[in-house]
């Protein structure tokens, strides 16, 4: 199983699915904490490899539980600076 961050278009996964799998390793999952809606389920899905996460973001809105002032703020609130 792979792990990351976060998940967003799923480039940088797939880039590390694919040196893993240069290294003969087999790679059926990867779990991001954040997944951001952007593609990256289904890039990895096209890949064989099931994507799972803890978070979701989908169109700047938050759809997990989180203090009632931080809920449907923009993105641009919630990032480190």
């Amino acid at each position: 199983m792979l792990v990351d961050d976060v998940g967003t278009t799923g480039l940088s996964l797939l880039n590390a699915i694919k040196s893993l799998k240069d290294a003969k390793m087999v790679v059926i999952a990867a779990f991001v904490i954040v997944n951001r809606s952007e593609g990256a389920r289904e890039l990895l899905a096209s890949e064989n490899v099931n994507c799972m996460r803890s978070l979701m973001f989908k169109q700047y809105q938050i759809s997990c539980t989180m203090p009632s002032y931080l809920m449907n703020k923009p993105m641009n609130v919630l990032r480190n600076k």
